[in-house]
């Protein structure tokens, strides 16, 4: 509860807003057509956040490893671009694609793929995400080895691990008297595991013979397991199943710690799964399992009598472009109705890309496309013109548009001012980054304002993309505060002084008949946004001396298209009573002053205290 008590002679001063402006524009050529999709019958890779394809060639960079069955099949579009690849294709099959380079480890590097397996049923076995110190010549295994671990048959043989590796396992076959014999399976019947292939207790010991004579010798993962020896890696057992016929994203990072070690993490999304996991490595690790600090990366898979279309799309390939893009809001408190600044930062190392971003066609650059997001409780500022300014500073502007079907809303700043605003915003004018070799950066801000009450997130700040590579960003907004409870002003009234009509001794005796005063400032407050807000005045009494009762002068006032009247006796007027944070206009006027025959009028300055109370009060739930 706020309290403000201003007596009839006091005054408010009031202050101006100056807003400036900015006019230089930078243009670049329009951006290329988004790459083509394959026809057939997988549904294309879309960003959820943004709506943008998901994936990027891959032909100059990637390759699968061909044989008798060390195949798999790269899909490519109408223009010929390798758009995805099924890692396996039929039973008994199996497969792997390659880098045609080496990451380094001493340096970080950032991948986005996108997994997709078919829905249906007698469906296997899945796939796996592979770093290899040395690129490998074969597919090791069949059915649920999938291409790294030990102890599966093949033409008559048991098979090694898969050396120098570490995997990401995407199992889709519950083999578990075999190689998920130390899995706890949950509903689906299906896990992601991590781990070292060829490493000591990353298999376990023999469970026995096969009807081959050979051994079966299960993965051990490092926790959950049955065995007398910790095992290494792990696994999540999930609940929704990956075979679903849809997408699945998969990010990886790798954060290199400068020595050779550092930490490797990714998250991988099953509906509303996720598998979010990170490892710390050493580099007395990344020796062991590597040999050496840098890899080969790529995926394997193989199938037994059951198969599936296990297939991968690249969104983001480590190694082409040492690209990025960061988002950032300054934190701090956050009222509802504040503008502040989305600052985005896009970054580009020629000396660490194999191509220029994006690749130039018939030897020109086109610009890049970007969509940009903010959070559900804010929103990117629309201006006049109808476009979104991006400050470069310097007095330079990129526009941004509003995408096709995204509907803008009004709101009104702290300011006062209205403003429209729109959660997404394109702009196809981002400018393109040469092969040469300066690192590059690219620097503007977008304004957004607060636009409801909410909690801090972090979410989606959208994407840039080319013909050959995309950056995306994540960034984390301030909560949203109610509005503190704060009276700042209330009128003041004159009567009989300055410029208002004198009052005489006799009209006091004979009574005043609503006698025209002076209002001297208006009502300005602020209140949350959700609650129920109510602003009450009351009058003391006058007190015009021997005899005076208390209730005898009615003070009148025009406020929010209704005429207000407080009588001193300290009874209280209700002015306003609101739900949300928009108040009445705050304009007091035309006030008038009726006092009842007083018999003792003597000349002088009298006065009465007017208390304000501004009360807020939560929604019933």
């Amino acid at each position: 509860m706020k309290h403000k008590r201003f007596a009839l002679v006091s005054a408010i001063v009031a202050g101006a807003l100056a807003i400036g402006s900015r006019t230089a524009v930078v243009q670049a050529a329009p951006a290329a057509d988004y790459l083509p999709w394959l026809t057939g019958s997988y549904p294309e890779p879309i960003d959820p956040a943004t709506g943008l394809p998901a994936f990027v060639p891959f032909e100059e960079v990637m390759s699968p490893l061909s044989g008798t069955k060390d195949s798999s099949k790269v899909l490519t579009n109408g223009d010929g671009n390798h758009v995805a690849v099924k890692v396996t294709d039929g039973p008994t099959q199996s497969g792997s694609i390659w880098s045609t380079y080496t990451l380094d480890l001493t340096k970080s590097f950032d991948a986005r793929m996108n997994l997709y397996f078919n829905s249906g049923t007698d469906l296997g076995d899945g796939m796996a995400f592979v770093m290899s110190g040395a690129k490998p010549t074969q597919v090791y295994g069949i059915g649920s080895a999938l291409g790294i671990w030990r102890s599966q048959l093949r033409d008559g043989a048991k098979m090694a691990a898969l050396p120098k590796s570490f995997a990401i396992a995407f199992d889709t076959t519950d083999n578990h008297d075999r190689q998920d014999h130390n899995v706890v399976q949950k509903g689906a019947g299906q896990y992601v595991g991590w781990g070292y292939p060829a490493q000591p207790n990353q298999s376990a010991k023999s469970l026995g013979m096969l009807g081959t004579g050979l051994e079966d010798l299960p993965i051990q993962w490092a926790s959950g397991n049955s065995y007398g020896d910790p095992g290494l890696g792990g696994y999540q057992a999930l609940d929704n199943a990956m075979t679903d016929g849809t997408w699945h994203p998969l990010h990886i990072h790798w954060e290199a710690a400068g020595d050779g070690g550092g930490t490797f993490s990714f998250q991988f999304a099953v509906g509303s799964e996720v598998v979010d996991q990170s490892l710390t490595w050493s580099q007395d690790d990344v020796a062991r399992y590597f040999d050496g600090t840098t890899v080969y990366w790529g995926f394997t898979g193989t199938a037994g009598a059951y198969v599936e279309d296990a297939v991968v799309a690249f969104q983001s390939i480590p190694g082409v472009l040492d690209n990025g893009m960061t988002a950032e809001v300054t934190q701090g408190t956050v009222y509802p109705r504040s503008v502040l600044s989305q600052d985005y930062t896009i970054t580009y190392d020629p000396n660490a890309s194999l191509q220029a971003w994006p690749q130039p066609s018939g030897g020109q650059q086109s610009a890049l496309y970007a969509q940009l997001l903010t959070g559900s409780h804010y929103g990117f500022v629309v201006a006049n013109d109808g476009n979104i300014h991006l400050d470069l500073g310097g007095g330079k502007e990129l526009l941004a548009d509003i995408p096709a079907g995204e509907q803008p809303g009004d709101i009104t700043d702290r300011a006062g001012n209205s403003v429209r605003y729109v959660n997404k915003i394109a702009l196809d004018t981002v400018p393109p980054f040469p092969k040469n070799m300066t690192v590059q950066t690219l620097k503007f801000s977008a304004p957004i304002i607060a636009r409801e009450v909410g909690g801090a997130e972090t979410v989606s700040a959208g994407t840039v993309i080319g013909n050959n590579g995309q950056a995306t960003a994540n960034v984390s907004l301030p909560a949203v505060v109610p509005e503190p409870l704060t009276l700042d002003a209330v009128p003041s009234f004159k009567f009989g002084e300055g410029d208002a009509p004198k009052i005489t001794v006799g009209e006091l005796i004979d009574g005043l008949n609503a006698k025209p005063g002076i209002a001297s400032g208006n009502i300005s407050a602020a209140i949350p946004d959700g609650a129920t807000n109510r602003l009450t005045a009351k009058m003391a009494s006058f007190q015009l001396g021997p005899g005076y009762q208390a209730g005898s002068a009615h003070l009148a006032f025009s406020y929010n298209g209704a005429i207000h009247t407080l009588t001193d006796n300290n009874s209280e007027t209700e002015l306003f009573n609101v739900t949300g944070s928009q108040l009445p206009d705050g304009t007091v006027s035309n006030p008038t002053l009726t006092i009842a025959p007083y018999a003792h009028a003597t000349v002088g300055v009298h006065k009465s205290c007017i208390e304000w109370t501004l009360t807020s009060s939560p929604p019933m739930r």
